[in-house]
């Protein structure tokens, strides 16, 4: 008879482009793990087999994957599942809209124009004569300009943020009639 316990204190550590995984032993002597992985937390695939209590996997996606994973110990038969540890995407707030310009077209149309990272939507917001705004559109990623093309000629705010999950702060730029 074979006796395993099933691996419950997997833990996970990020450090510059590596996961490190640790884990408790087996009370089971002779016990190899199986290391799996999936960026679903389904179908998980094999990583490795190995006899250590620690394992550094190297990755260079900190930005765009999630990573699951989990630790199986074997010894002669594969125990169920650890715990799952999760490395999740790196999201940072993106800076904020620079360089905000207003250009007079003709019919009294203002084009808005500003500089922000093409990787993210821009939300545009306006204000007639207040300091009340409100939404007015927002701009898939590369956009980065917005037509008013049903100006007041009063004293007018228009406003951007940048947003991929989360959004920069508001630029802000004022038209004086």
């Amino acid at each position: 008879m074979r006796y395993y316990l099933t691996l419950i204190a997997l833990t996970l550590k990020i450090q510059a482009a590596n996961i490190i995984l640790v884990w408790d032993a087996s009370i089971t002597p002779n016990v190899s793990y199986n290391i799996y992985w999936s960026s679903t937390d389904s179908a998980y695939s094999y990583v490795i087999n190995t006899t250590n209590l620690t394992i550094t996997l190297n990755y260079n996606d900190t930005i765009t994957n999630s990573w699951y994973l989990k630790s199986k110990s074997i010894n002669g038969i594969e125990s169920i599942a650890s715990n799952i540890v999760t490395k999740y995407p790196v999201v940072q707030i993106p800076a904020p809209p620079t360089n905000l310009r207003i250009t007079l077209l003709n019919g009294n149309k203002r084009d808005i124009s500003w500089v922000v990272a093409n990787n993210v939507n821009s939300v545009v917001e306006k204000a007639i004569e207040s300091s009340v705004y409100s939404y007015v559109t927002t701009l898939p990623p590369g956009i980065m300009h917005w037509t008013d093309t049903k100006p007041k000629p009063k004293l007018t705010r228009y406003r951007i943020q940048a947003c991929n999950q989360l959004c920069s702060t508001w630029s802000e730029i004022t038209y004086i009639p």
